[in-house]
């Protein structure tokens, strides 16, 4: 007997009724505190309007702003918005999906970001789940997706930014893997250079994963290892993709320089960051001091993964995903980097259920709940600064 589409609505509902009732509180949290925000604050003059609807106004600022034009209007900038800045450091998957959407909707390319971004949201919520309880209970896994959707800056899960898409496409490219289903993964692998800087070397992680499965020994390595064909090709598009733009296939890096950031060893960073604090400003102050606890908090994750010996493509995973921000030089947007870095939020998880440190990180969280409240308004009344600068 043929099952209908509502029932099978209903069938999925049921069975994974818990974690979609995770996702609609942390989407109703956050949605109310934007909404809120805008309702009985004002935006600062700076903020980009990306639409008159007071649901969606809000969501495109700093990089939105970026990704909504490049969906309307490809990479060609108009110097009296843009000035001297270039948005060729912007990847195109992405915008390529907020156009789609919003041409379906009319043209109204907020609203296609916004229903990308949450789309993925959803299914990288999804995924996670599914891939995390190959290994750990469901109460393991479960907590660990709330953890992620509850760090501070997962309100950047509902922006109009990539970090919804391209950890939807890690956790469905880790799971097909961790499955055997090497194509699927493979394929779904191949779209994340062209997403994230990061996914030039998801190859690593994966590989190390599909070696595991196989003992290490070449002897075991079968014909899916052609598979991983699919992953060399994203890596071309990307290459393709900077040369067009750029005129060279390493032009992604002198383009980025025009947003402050270059090369540099991990310590200069840090260094920098230290340096940063205006001892005169509490804003500045709790701003570095948090990038600085960041780096010791999922410095100390990575370790715990290691000794717990949580696996290895996943550790090797974060590990890139934490070092890659460190060498630019500056530490601006370290905390919605770190967000896409699963492995840590399961470390947080694991530990969650130990005597010693439950208590800690729960209440840790418990703020953590708050802090989001407060950075979602900030994020879409888009301050930079102290708070008191633009509100009225």
């Amino acid at each position: 007997m043929k099952i209908n589409a509502i029932e099978k609505i209903k069938l999925f509902y049921i069975k994974n009724s818990k974690i979609i009732k995770l996702f609609l509180i942390n989407k109703s949290l956050i949605f109310v505190a934007a909404v809120i925000a805008i309702l009985f604050f004002t935006q600062c003059p700076w903020a980009n309007r990306s639409s008159d609807n007071i649901f969606i106004n809000g969501w495109a600022q700093g990089d939105g702003k970026a990704y909504l034009w490049i969906a309307q209007y490809g990479y060609e900038t108009d110097p009296a918005i843009w000035r001297d800045m270039t948005l060729n450091n912007f990847l195109p998957l992405y915008p390529i999906l907020v156009r789609i959407i919003g041409m379906i909707f009319f043209n109204n390319f907020a609203l296609g970001g916004f229903l990308v971004s949450n789309l993925f949201s959803f299914i990288f919520v999804f995924y996670l789940y599914k891939l995390l309880q190959i290994d750990f209970k469901k109460k393991i896994s479960y907590r660990a997706v709330a953890f992620v959707l509850f760090f501070p800056t997962a309100f950047f899960f509902s922006a109009i930014y990539t970090e919804s898409l391209f950890l939807a496409l890690v956790v469905m490219s880790f799971y097909y893997a961790r499955k055997g289903e090497w194509l699927k993964s493979s394929v779904i692998g191949m779209l994340l250079p062209i997403t994230r800087i990061i996914g030039l070397f998801f190859f690593i992680p994966l590989f190390i994963e599909y070696m595991k499965q196989r003992d290490f020994h070449i002897s075991k390595i079968d014909n899916k290892i052609f598979y991983f064909a699919f992953l060399f090709t994203g890596i071309a598009l990307y290459f393709l993709f900077s040369f067009i733009l750029n005129g060279t296939i390493l032009g992604y890096q002198d383009k980025n320089n025009t947003w402050g950031f270059e090369l540099a060893p991990p310590h200069v960073a840090i260094v920098n960051e230290i340096r940063d604090i205006n001892l005169a400003s509490i804003s500045s102050i709790i701003y570095h001091s948090w990038n600085l606890f960041e780096i010791v908090l999922f410095s100390f994750l990575i370790i715990y993964c290691v000794y717990k010996k949580i696996n290895s493509s996943y550790v090797i995973y974060m590990i890139i995903g934490f070092l890659l921000p460190l060498i630019s030089s500056r530490l601006l947007g370290f905390s919605r980097y770190l967000i896409i870095l699963f492995p840590a939020f399961l470390a947080l998880s694991l530990l969650s259920f130990n005597k010693k440190y439950g208590k800690l990180i729960i209440l840790m969280y418990i703020l953590f709940a708050a802090m989001i409240i407060f950075l979602t308004a900030r994020f879409v009344l888009f301050i930079p600064g102290d708070m008191i600068n633009c509100i009225q």
